[in-house]
């Protein structure tokens, strides 16, 4: 892990999360987490080319963060079936179309795929520090 130093502050950076350990206080604080940013899913969201009115449907319900969409439909590690992960989708936006749906599956594999090293290395990191 690399370590920064900027205004009072240690930064630690791993490639899931930012750390910051006050100079005064060495207690860490999780800054930010690239599963748990509403930033970066709305990134990835526009990078895999998901549909406005599929983004605006997952934000309606609550699906906001690459790990919220990791345990939207099914679990991590859990095989994904084509017909009931459509269908899960319609219920969304019952206008998605055949690309929507491949894209938002796409994302969703991506989600649970990265879903359990981020968690794993946060908590190491966490232990570590």
């Amino acid at each position: 892990m690399d370590q920064l130093k900027f205004v009072g502050l240690n930064l630690h950076v791993c490639p899931t999360a930012f750390f910051a350990c006050s100079a005064l206080h060495s207690v860490p604080v999780v800054m930010a987490s690239i599963i748990d940013s509403e930033a970066q899913f709305d990134l990835r969201l526009n990078q895999v080319r998901v549909p406005p009115t599929l983004q605006l449907a997952l934000k309606n319900s609550g699906v906001t963060t690459i790990s919220s969409l990791a345990f939207a439909h099914g679990q991590p590690g859990q095989p994904i079936s084509n017909d009931d992960f459509a269908t899960w989708v319609r219920q969304l936006d019952p206008g998605a179309t055949v690309g929507g749906v491949s894209s938002l599956k796409r994302l969703l594999f991506e989600s649970q795929t990265q879903f359990w090293p981020c968690s794993k290395s946060r908590l190491q990191t966490l232990t570590q520090l």
